[in-house]
């Protein structure tokens, strides 16, 4: 199963990580080119973004399922499960969360 992060979390190490007095010590410390300096600076980025990322709570997702939705008598009939509600259309199945998104051939 696919582990999902917030991507303003994984912006945030970023961010820290490139204005961390770590990164410019390690800089500074060494006489560098241009080069070695933009070479240097990404490897430091890869590994600790790498290190930190992996450290994120995953998030609390799952897939989104598509479905058609068939009205009629009063009520509305989901494909995916076949829960019946209604009268009121939903964009959403309230039994098994599937996305009322998709045209229903009759």
């Amino acid at each position: 199963m696919n582990d999902y992060i917030k991507r303003s979390d994984l912006a945030a190490i970023i961010s820290d990580l490139l204005v961390s007095p770590w990164a410019a010590r390690r800089m500074s410390d060494v006489a560098l080119g241009i080069r070695e300096a933009l070479c240097l600076v990404q490897d430091i980025v890869n590994d600790e973004v790498q290190n930190d990322a992996l450290k994120l709570p995953a998030a609390d997702v799952r897939p989104v399922v598509h479905a058609k939705c068939l009205e009629g008598f009063g009520h509305i009939l989901c494909m995916n499960c076949g829960c019946q509600f209604g009268p009121m259309r939903l964009n959403y199945c309230p039994n098994c969360g599937a996305k009322m998104d998709e045209e229903a051939q009759g």
